[in-house]
C-alpha cells in the first residue's frame, strides 16, 4: 500500500504541475502580487446571481463551512489546500486557525506568499505533506476540511482514518467533492490521475467505516456543473491565448502559430472542457456535500 500512495502522490502532483505550466501561472501570480486573497482552485457553486468565478468558488467553500456552527477560534486542518484560498478566507472572514496540507511543494510556496502577503502568518499555516499521512498530533483539531480534493486520495479509507485520530472528541468533517454516479466498468475513471471516482454511497459506507456519522449529504451538481461550465466556456479563448504564448514566440513564422494555436486549442479542451465536464452533462459526474461527526 505505501508504494500505491507513492505513485499516487507523485502522479497528483505531476498533473498539477502540468497544468499550472499549461497556462504558465506562475508568471500570472507573480505579476498580480500577493497582497491579494489567493486564487481559489474549485468549480464553483453557482447561485442564480452569481456573475464571476471568484464569487462561485469563494460562495463554494462557504457552503462547506456554514456546516459547522461557529469556526471563530476553532482549529481547522485544510486537507488539499492548493494555494490556501480557502484557508485564508476561513481565517480572515471565520475567525478560524487554520493548518493546510498540499502535496504540490511549488503550490505550497505560493501559498506561503500569501498568506504572508495577507499578513495571516499568526492563523494560517501549510505543510507539505500527505492526506493519507497527516504529520499532526492526536486530536489537534475541531474540524477536518476536505474541498474538492478527496477524488485524487489512491486510499480514502486511510484518509478518513487520519482524519478521524487528528480530530478531538464531538469534532467535525466536513467533505465536498465530484462523485460518480455509476459503477459501470471505465465509466469513473480519471485518465489524468490514474484512479477511480467513487459514489456518494461509497463515501457514507467508508464514513461508517471509519467511525464518523453522517449528519448531512446533499448532492449539489446542480449549483456545480452547469455554472462551470459556461465558466469553461466563457474563459477558453484566453486560456488557448495563455498557453500559446507560452509555447511559441510572437515572432515565429505563421505556419508554426497556426500549428501551436491547434494545440493550444487541443491542450485546453483536453485539461479544462473535456471529460470531467461532459460526463457530468450526461449525467454520469456529481457533486456530493457531505457532514460528519466523529463518533465518540
Amino acid at each position: 500500500m505505501p508504494a500505491k500512495i507513492d505513485d499516487n502522490i507523485r502522479t497528483v502532483r505531476d498533473h498539477y504541475d502540468r497544468l499550472f505550466d499549461l497556462v504558465d501561472r506562475a508568471s500570472t501570480y507573480q505579476s498580480e502580487g500577493f497582497e491579494q486573497r489567493p486564487p481559489i482552485v474549485n468549480m464553483g457553486y453557482w447561485l442564480h446571481d452569481t456573475k464571476t468565478a471568484r464569487a462561485a468558488q469563494e460562495q463554494l467553500v462557504r457552503e462547506l463551512a456554514a456546516r459547522v456552527s461557529d469556526l471563530k477560534g476553532k482549529r481547522v486542518v485544510d486537507i488539499g489546500c492548493g494555494l490556501a484560498g480557502p484557508a485564508i478566507l476561513l481565517a480572515s472572514d471565520h475567525g478560524a486557525e487554520v493548518d493546510g496540507v498540499n502535496i504540490v511543494a511549488r503550490q505550497i510556496e505560493w501559498a506561503r506568499r500569501y498568506i504572508e502577503g495577507n499578513d495571516l502568518s499568526n492563523q494560517v499555516r501549510v505543510h507539505l505533506a500527505s492526506a493519507m499521512d497527516l504529520p499532526f498530533p492526536d486530536r489537534s483539531f475541531d474540524v477536518v476540511f476536505c474541498l474538492e480534493a478527496a477524488h485524487c486520495f489512491a486510499d480514502k479509507p486511510r484518509f478518513l482514518r487520519e482524519a478521524h485520530r487528528v480530530l478531538r472528541r464531538g469534532g467535525k468533517l466536513v467533505l465536498a467533492d465530484i462523485v460518480g454516479t455509476t459503477r459501470l466498468p471505465f465509466v469513473n475513471w480519471q485518465p489524468a490521475l490514474k484512479l477511480n471516482l467513487v459514489t456518494a454511497a461509497d463515501w457514507v459506507s467508508m464514513l461508517a467505516t471509519g467511525g464518523f456519522a453522517v449528519e448531512e449529504l446533499q448532492m449539489i451538481g446542480k449549483a456545480v456543473y452547469p455554472g462551470c461550465r459556461r465558466w469553461a466556456a466563457q474563459t477558453a479563448a484566453e486560456k488557448r491565448q495563455a498557453i500559446l504564448v507560452k509555447s511559441c514566440r510572437a515572432d515565429a513564422p505563421t505556419f508554426l502559430k497556426n500549428m501551436m494555436m491547434l494545440r493550444a486549442r487541443f491542450l485546453e479542451f483536453l485539461y479544462f472542457r473535456s471529460v470531467l465536464l461532459l460526463l457530468s452533462r450526461l449525467g454520469l459526474r456529481e457533486f456530493v456535500l457531505v457532514s460528519a461527526s466523529k463518533d465518540v
